[in-house]
């Protein structure tokens, strides 16, 4: 099967043109090489039909505006209407300006309608935006609304190595975390925070404010707010704000010179002895801690274990003198 495409123009009586067979009849298409011009033709099909139409439509225009101006298509009622449906601002001029036997109230009815269509229909895509702006917005208000929880980053990194759908859990929750800050020279937006995963891992935080990574350095303890995005080995958080960071402190120890005097007595050498032991015994840390009296242990204040204890008590004092006491260091939270 085969069709025929020719083009040609009329000279005097007689048409002039050319014309190609495609398909069947053509030897050299037998193989198939022809499906792309059919391919081609099809595609160009509905363009053709529309410039077809509309010579068609400005030749018969043409020829009823020569043989009767006034029943030209367009100034006609059914023409009116037609365009009207097709596209209403040309309907609408020519309703004005040929359909002088229209009513003047169905002149001005057909106009408010076709202007409150447009105004509606102008509001709904605004409106439409207005709530998916709305709706990003209210997503944002609801993590920022969200109440922080706050975590000691080993705790919570043993928790999260032990339960896995706690660790689903977390992802979109807004966390406190303290910690201690980890050497970063990988990303410059980014604080990283010591953990005590299984695996290595330890906390990315993105910060919102990236001039915050330069305020702190490695071994500070800082408290940085976030919300946790994910955890693959690390704990990822995005929107970290740093709340507050400080350096670890050393006690400083007082230097002693001896006093040049006449030769000291027994009794001044013992008193001056114990002077100097005094002045250089080094200051004894003191750390909080909650005992629980049922199982003999005593833990961090953050240590996730004793939150539905019941029978607890604090202690302010050393880790030596809780084990002096009897009672043993939890195995989970490792109080120093």
């Amino acid at each position: 099967m085969g069709f025929r495409i020719s083009a040609g123009k009329k000279i005097g009586g007689a048409y002039i043109g050319a014309s190609k067979t495609i398909g069947s009849g053509n030897k050299r298409n037998k193989g198939g090489g022809g499906c792309w011009i059919i391919g081609i033709a099809i595609l160009f099909f509905p363009f053709t039909l529309a410039y077809l139409f509309g010579k068609w439509a400005y030749n018969k225009t043409q020829q009823q505006k020569a043989a009767n101006p006034e029943k030209v298509w367009y100034k006609q009622t059914w023409g009116i209407i037609l365009m009207l449906i097709l596209f209403f601002p040309v309907g609408i001029y020519l309703m004005w300006k040929y359909g002088k036997h229209w009513n003047l109230y169905i002149k001005i009815a057909v106009c408010v309608a076709f202007g409150v269509i447009s105004i509606i229909v102008l509001l709904s895509s605004g409106t439409k935006e207005v709530i998916d702006n709305n709706s990003s917005i209210s997503e944002s208000l609801e993590i920022n609304e969200q109440i922080a929880v706050k975590y000691e980053a080993n705790t919570l990194a043993r928790r999260i190595d032990e339960d896995k759908e706690f660790e689903k859990s977390l992802e979109g929750t807004k966390i406190e975390l303290t910690g201690i800050v980890k050497e970063n020279k990988l990303n410059h937006s980014e604080i990283y925070i010591e953990g005590d995963f299984e695996y290595g891992g330890w906390y990315q935080c993105e910060m919102s404010d990236e001039t915050d990574v330069n305020k702190v350095s490695t071994g500070d303890i800082a408290v940085i707010e976030g919300v946790v995005k994910r955890f693959s080995g690390h704990l990822y958080m995005e929107e970290c704000i740093l709340i507050k960071f400080e350096s670890p402190t050393e006690t400083p120890t007082k230097k002693t010179t001896p006093k040049e005097t006449e030769p000291p007595t027994e009794e001044s050498t013992e008193a001056e002895t114990e002077e100097i032991i005094e002045e250089t015994e080094p200051e004894i840390v003191t750390h909080d801690y909650v005992i629980n009296y049922n199982t003999g242990k005593f833990h961090k204040p953050s240590c996730y274990t004793i939150e539905d204890a019941d029978n607890i008590g604090t202690y302010t004092g050393t880790k030596e003198e809780l084990e002096e006491q009897g009672y043993e260091a939890c195995k989970k939270c490792k109080p120093y």
